[in-house]
């Protein structure tokens, strides 16, 4: 299940966290204290811990290939783009298959959809539109919003009616709901095949 931040205090507790880490398995100055505060701000954007340590793996790597001591901004940008997705895979795999389906067709009309997509509309097209099962729909939409997979937004008319905003591409929400999610996951960290350069040597 994935770790939501919801409180922004926590960003503080997760900025220690990191620093713990990085102390721990690089030198001095590979990620300085602006790069970790960028780090952190993004850990906190994507909603997910997980999406924080894989950016601070895949920023290294990014500094590395570009034959740098340290991680620059473009390296936690690059890293981003890559490490973004993680917390979709595996936010998506804690889903009943109920809920992914109901994702997947979000992320369909919301390629085909020319404006706002409304609740109502959704449901009318996962369940044709029968007064019987919208509470079940609706726990499952609130169960999407809670793991920051789509965003519910009032509208001005009220009711039960919602905006419905998906967080990720549609064609990535497709792709991870319909797919392999373990091609989605990234490797543990530490068990690559050459040590990094950026990594303290044990002795």
């Amino acid at each position: 299940m994935a770790l939501e931040l919801t409180v922004v205090g926590f960003a503080g507790e997760i900025r220690g966290i990191f620093k713990d880490r990085i102390e721990a398995g690089l030198y001095p100055g590979v990620i300085a204290g602006s790069m970790l505060d960028r780090i952190v701000e993004q850990t906190m954007e994507s909603g997910d811990v997980r999406v924080g340590l894989a950016l601070v793996k895949r920023a290294v790597q990014n500094a590395e290939s570009a034959a740098r001591t340290g991680v620059v901004e473009e390296d936690v940008t690059a890293a981003y783009a890559q490490a973004k997705h993680t917390h979709l895979a595996h936010a998506i795999r804690a889903l009943s298959a109920g809920e992914r389906m109901l994702l997947r067709r979000i992320a369909e009309l919301s390629k085909e959809a020319a404006g706002p997509l409304v609740s109502g509309a959704i449901y009318a097209a996962e369940e044709g539109g029968s007064r019987n099962g919208y509470p079940a729909f609706s726990r499952r939409l609130i169960k999407l919003n809670s793991l920051r997979l789509v965003d519910l937004v009032g509208l001005p008319a009220g009711g039960r009616a919602n905006e419905v905003v998906l967080r990720y591409p549609p064609e990535k929400v497709v792709q991870i709901a319909g797919g392999n999610l373990d091609r989605e996951t990234p490797p543990p960290a530490g068990r690559g095949g050459r040590r990094r350069r950026g990594a303290k040597q044990r002795n």
